[in-house]
């Protein structure tokens, strides 16, 4: 009796349990991607309720591409505009791409500016340091 239930336990365990650790194991840059899509999908409910609040249909979709990257907007909508009612996947799906590659540079170009900064810190640091333990001797 207990084997069997013990058997179900370990079944019942490994269900729940397998998902999820198949779940956590992701691509190198899946997360960078998921970030990018959150950043893009938060700067789009940014413009929604501030600057493109009072357009509607084309205009405000237009509104809203320009709003989320004005780059973006002009490298795929630029030579020509949304249309009221239309739905164009292949530009849509175009805009996320550019959005992303951007975002992803920005953000290397920030961690860049950082790294730097902080070298500059820890060297300062250092030369204190070494003035402060120089002057004690």
């Amino acid at each position: 009796m207990w084997g069997r239930r013990a058997l179900l336990l370990v079944a019942a365990f490994l269900m729940f349990v397998s998902p999820a650790s198949a779940g956590m194991k992701h691509k190198k840059g899946s997360s960078r991607r998921q970030t990018a899509d959150n950043e893009m999908r938060l700067k789009r409910m940014d413009c929604e309720r501030t600057v493109c609040a009072g357009l509607r249909d084309e205009m405000r979709t237009n509104c809203l591409y320009q709003c989320i990257s004005q780059d973006c907007f002009n490298e795929v909508y630029a030579h020509d505009h949304v249309e009221e009612g239309e739905v164009d996947t292949e530009r849509s799906r175009s805009f996320g791409v550019c959005f992303r590659r951007t975002f992803l540079k920005e953000q290397e170009i920030r961690m860049d500016r950082v790294r730097r900064e902080n070298e500059e810190r820890r060297a300062k640091l250092h030369d204190a340091a070494s003035t402060a333990k120089a002057s004690l001797a």
